[in-house]
């Protein structure tokens, strides 16, 4: 199987025990996620399957929004409720205006310190090994975008949001940064992911712990490479060069029929005439072609000779 499949996680399972699961129940030699959820978190889940593990960069880089329920007046040491709560505060007596005002500077592209509590590395160590180890260490601050921050509901103590956010922002982080903006602490108590770019969590394939599966309903819920990655950029190649795909030459303007996405960083399919992905990519800025960064099995098996 080559493709991606949308699960909806159950609470209480890691993201790679997910993963493990449905490559054991389908068969499937190769497996991935495209943005991890934490064991609290529940929602759309993107499996890549097969060949399409190869194109989780793409998948990654898409939008994700969240419904989050955040707690005033408690911080825990991870920022959410698995957390001992390591510092209190009275929570004030705010209006709705109040908090959609301070809603205002969260959103666009801001500063943001991960949770120590986090997957994200440090000196060589995961973060949350040097926290559980009771080390001292600083998480440096990055960048990070919020598309929309919307309050859904109030009731003292407890907010409930909807962020709609770019690749590697912390929900966890958000509602320790809004309770500080608040003249209080937060922690997050709640979390579901809705939407990972195109894909809704609406029908997905609901895997919860201790829960049956059987590969027949994998394979049911499996969406073959085409039509998974049908909303991604995607950019068609000449039909005289297909075959130098399958060595690995990267295209030049003059062998595409789409212009190249452009901008740092910025993925994109190459694709054949009939829209079948061969290949992920990224602009050159010396050529103004593509940058080959993965060929797919297909291109290296099945296009004509170059």
């Amino acid at each position: 199987m080559d493709g991606i499949l949308l699960v909806d996680k159950g609470p209480g399972l890691t993201s790679n025990q997910v993963v493990e699961r449905i490559r054991r129940t389908g068969r499937c030699r190769h497996a991935g996620h495209a943005g991890s959820l934490d064991p609290m978190a529940t929602g759309l889940l993107l499996i890549s399957l097969g060949e399409g593990t190869k194109l989780t960069e793409i998948l990654m880089d898409a939008g994700k929004v969240y419904e989050a329920e955040v707690r005033l007046g408690e911080a825990t040491e991870t920022e959410d409720r698995e957390g001992k709560v390591i510092a209190t505060a009275p929570v004030p007596a705010l209006a709705v205006e109040d908090v959609e005002r301070v809603l205002v500077g969260f959103r666009g592209e801001i500063d943001q310190v991960p949770p120590r509590y986090s997957a994200l590395k440090v000196g060589g160590m995961r973060a949350y090994d040097r926290a559980r180890g009771g080390e001292e260490f600083e998480m440096k601050s990055r960048k990070v975008r919020v598309y929309e921050l919307s309050l859904l509901e109030m009731n003292l103590p407890d907010l409930r949001l909807r962020v709609h956010c770019g690749r590697g922002t912390y929900i966890r982080s958000l509602a320790r940064d809004i309770g500080r903006a608040l003249g209080t602490e937060a922690h997050l108590t709640g979390l579901r992911r809705t939407h990972v770019g195109p894909y809704k969590v609406e029908g997905a394939l609901s895997v919860r712990e201790g829960g049956p599966l059987t590969r027949e309903q994998v394979r049911d819920s499996f969406m073959p490479l085409r039509s998974a990655f049908g909303d991604a950029p995607a950019v068609r190649v000449r039909e005289e060069y297909l075959g130098d795909l399958r060595f690995g030459r990267s295209p030049r303007p003059d062998q595409l029929l789409d212009p190249v996405p452009s901008g740092e960083g910025v993925r994109f399919l190459l694709v054949d005439g009939d829209r079948e992905p061969l290949a992920i990519a990224e602009h050159d800025p010396e050529t103004g072609g593509g940058r080959l960064r993965r060929v797919l099995q297909r291109a290296s098996t099945t296009l004509g000779r170059g």
